[in-house]
Parts: structure tokens; sequence; C-alpha cells
């Protein structure tokens, strides 16, 4: 059971916080993609975050509005698709750049990396995209180093360092 009420008051908060930051605020479809409850929040999120082709396409069709996917790696048979449904696609690394990035481009869409600030206050290793050997985004010292090669190409980048704190 889901309160449409309770959704629309959580929805409230965001937009509180989009109103006097001008930030964007995506939904994570990875966490929650009851898109039964959709219509409510597209009237105060600016689109959704999706974790693959299948999100992406969820995205696109349902929530109908901005789509930006990242994915950890993306299989060649799948970029696109992923491309078709996102307006914007975060890649893990500049090897995935490399690969995937003039498709992106080529049909007119935003490219952003996924950078690993070196900082995290998250206690489950899993998750820590600090932790030894984290393949959880560009080592910030690496995307200072490379970014130059490809700051025409980059349209913006991507932190993921606070999962799990509440």
């Amino acid at each position: 059971v889901i309160d449409e009420l309770l959704v629309e008051e959580n929805m409230r908060v965001l937009l509180y916080v989009k109103d006097r930051t001008g930030c964007k605020i995506l939904h994570a479809l990875k966490a929650y993609s009851s898109y039964h409850t959709f219509p409510v929040m597209r009237k105060y999120l600016d689109g959704v975050c999706a974790s693959g082709l299948n999100e992406a396409r969820l995205g696109f069709y349902e929530f109908k509005k901005e789509v930006h996917t990242f994915g950890a790696a993306y299989p060649e048979r799948d970029i696109k698709g992923i491309v078709r449904f996102s307006d914007v696609v975060i890649f893990n690394s500049f090897n995935q750049l490399e690969r995937f990035s003039r498709e992106v481009k080529r049909r007119g869409k935003q490219v952003g990396i996924r950078v690993n600030p070196g900082y995290s206050e998250v206690k489950t290793k899993m998750y820590d995209p600090c932790a030894p050997n984290s393949r959880l985004g560009v080592n910030h010292e690496i995307f200072e180093r490379e970014y130059p090669k490809y700051k025409g190409v980059i349209d913006g980048i991507h932190f993921h360092a606070m999962c799990e704190q509440n």
C-alpha cells in the first residue's frame, strides 16, 4: 500500500530544497520504481536517475522528464538503447568515456563522468567509493590529470559519496 498523500508531502519537501538552491532533483529508480506514483512525483522533480537500459526506458516512457543514466559498466549491446532513452549518460571511467562518448554526442546528448572524491563516511565497505581498489568512479587525481584531454567532451561530473547516510 502506498499513500500518495505522503509521497506528495515528500515531494513538497524536495520542491522546497529546489526553490532555495536552484538545484535539480532526480528520482533514483534503483531505490524506488513504482511508476504508479510517477504522475504525483513528476510535478515536483526534474527527472530520474537510471542505472541501465531498463530503468532508462522506464524513466523515458513513464516519468516523461529528464533521464540521467549512470552505470558502473555498460554492456556494448545496451549502449544505443541507453543513449536513445537518456538525456545524460554518465561514465564510470575514462575507458568507458573513450568507447561510448562519441555515440552520446552524435545523438545530441550530454556526457558526464563519475569522479571518486577521495572522501567518504560510508561504513559499509561494499558501498564505499573510497575503499581500497574501488572501481566506483575515476580517482580525483586521475581525473585532474586526464580531464584536459576530454574538456570538450565532458559536460558535467557526478559524485556519489553519501550512500546509506540517512
